[in-house]
């Protein structure tokens, strides 16, 4: 049975260039539950078509093409999760998550980030860089103001862009 070869360097500086490399492609991503992936009315965005059993379960909606994206996202490599200032617990967001096929590496809620937020001397609603995130998702322009005071990246989705999921992979593919 062939496992491969092992990859072989001509030195330690290139082999770390390329690890290096390979580090920087990946990136940390959160994304914002309310308004963002959930609406907060029905009719403020596409959303995915809900079965039965999420609906006997109270499973709220979920934004149209959030999935695939999630999906694709991570197969592409990168750490993909939720941020989101809801007092939701994080098994509810994750159960709410996986009736969705959509499963989060990391799931940050209002609890927590409180916590973090107050170990930072931090005044703000959200504060991606104690959490390590490279870009943050959200609807909220006020989060886009804090992002620009604090030093982090949010991309600005709005309810009504139906291409919203482009405008997630040229950010992330660096266009």
């Amino acid at each position: 049975m062939h496992w491969g070869r092992k990859r072989r360097f001509k030195n330690i500086e290139q082999g770390l260039r390329i690890f290096e490399g390979n580090l920087k492609s990946q990136m940390k991503i959160s994304f914002d539950l309310d308004d963002t992936l959930i609406p907060s009315r029905l009719g403020d965005f596409s959303t995915e078509r809900r079965a039965a059993f999420q609906r006997w379960m109270g499973v709220e909606p979920i934004r149209q093409g959030a999935p695939a994206l999630f999906a694709s996202l991570k197969k592409a490599g990168h750490t993909v999760g939720i941020y989101t200032t809801s007092f939701r617990t994080k098994a509810r967001i994750r159960f709410h998550l996986m009736t969705y096929r959509m499963y989060p590496d990391f799931v940050i809620n209002e609890q927590m980030n409180r916590r973090v937020l107050q170990q930072y001397r931090v005044h703000s609603s959200k504060y991606a860089t104690a959490f390590g995130i490279d870009l943050h998702i959200d609807d909220s322009v006020g989060v886009l103001m804090e992002g620009e005071r604090l030093g982090f990246r949010v991309l600005l989705v709005d309810k009504m862009d139906e291409a919203w999921e482009e405008k997630v992979w040229k950010i992330v593919v660096g266009e």
